[in-house]
């Protein structure tokens, strides 16, 4: 994985100096993107959501330097490769719903349908998790009662805004004339419950087939053996007890990020046309990029 040469795969320096301009150029494209924004614009969603996968992508890069623990009489090297596996999953998925939203669509009805769906299923998931009987429990610790959360209103507001997104989506061009159309039928399924249930696109190794690099490594599903500890991801944290070893399983999540940081300089620019001057900026780094995205 990585930039990699006709004959040869990247060397470490290589790989480590590609993933650096990558970032570089990811940062540059989120600073310009900055000024088209303005307060009822959705494009706001998809600034959040770059905004988030920056972040997490320095939480790794703080990961891969490694931690020294005390060890005996020194220090031992430590790079937890099974948080970077842990947080490159969460930027996979975030990077899979600006794609979803953002950029799949073929239309802005789409779009905005998709933008609801989301919303919405995340309303129905608050209603789910945020429940009264929390609430109450809550309120029978003294201390805690001038910090509670007006949980009743909430509720009720999101109740009211969900029945508002369920009349737009079923009145949305998209819904109507479009997904009677679909041939896959379990797909026009999921469409079509999206007005009640929410966002469902079919989980995530669905969305994943969009993006064919991610879908090849099966990227998600490989970091999701960190996070729910599957039995075979402990069994190889243990017996990675040298520092090479834990630097060697730490490049899969890292080469995952680098794929989606090439993708997104790009695609973010579908979003926000200004942010392409950071391409001006950084002419080696966009070389590169292009060079990533292209391969992937």
């Amino acid at each position: 994985m990585g930039y990699m040469t006709e004959k040869r795969l990247a060397t470490p320096a290589e790989q480590e100096y590609v993933f650096r301009c990558l970032f570089d150029l990811f940062r540059a494209v989120l600073n310009e993107a900055k000024c088209e924004l303005d307060v009822n614009d959705i494009r706001q969603s998809a600034a959040g959501l770059g905004t988030r996968m920056f972040r997490q992508i320095c939480t790794v890069e703080h990961l891969m330097k490694g931690s020294p623990i005390p060890y005996g009489d020194g220090t031992q090297g430590n790079w937890d490769f099974s948080s970077i596996d842990c947080v490159a999953r969460s930027v996979i998925e975030t990077y899979l719903i600006f794609h979803w939203i953002f950029i799949a669509p073929g239309s802005s009805e789409e779009k905005e349908f998709k933008y609801l769906a989301w919303i919405m299923g995340s309303l129905i998931d608050r209603k789910k998790n945020y429940s009264m009987d929390i609430y109450h429990g809550l309120a029978e610790i003294k201390e805690a009662k001038a910090e509670l959360p007006d949980v009743p209103t909430i509720l009720d507001n999101d109740k009211r805004e969900i029945e508002k997104m369920k009349g737009m989506m079923k009145t949305n061009r998209f819904f109507i004339e479009e997904v009677p159309k679909m041939t896959d039928p379990d797909q026009r399924a999921r469409y079509t419950k999206m007005p009640e249930k929410g966002w469902y696109p079919g989980g995530w190794k669905h969305l994943q087939e969009s993006v064919p690099s991610l879908h090849r490594l099966k990227a998600h599903q490989v970091m999701s053996h960190a996070v729910h500890a599957c039995f075979l991801h402990i069994r190889q944290l243990t017996h990675a007890r040298d520092a090479d070893s834990q630097q060697l399983l730490s490049g899969f999540g890292r080469s995952v990020l680098q794929i989606i940081m090439s993708r997104m300089c790009f695609e973010y620019i579908q979003v926000f046309p200004h942010a392409e001057k950071a391409f001006e900026k950084y002419p080696t780094e966009t070389v590169i990029a292009r060079t990533e995205y292209e391969a992937s």
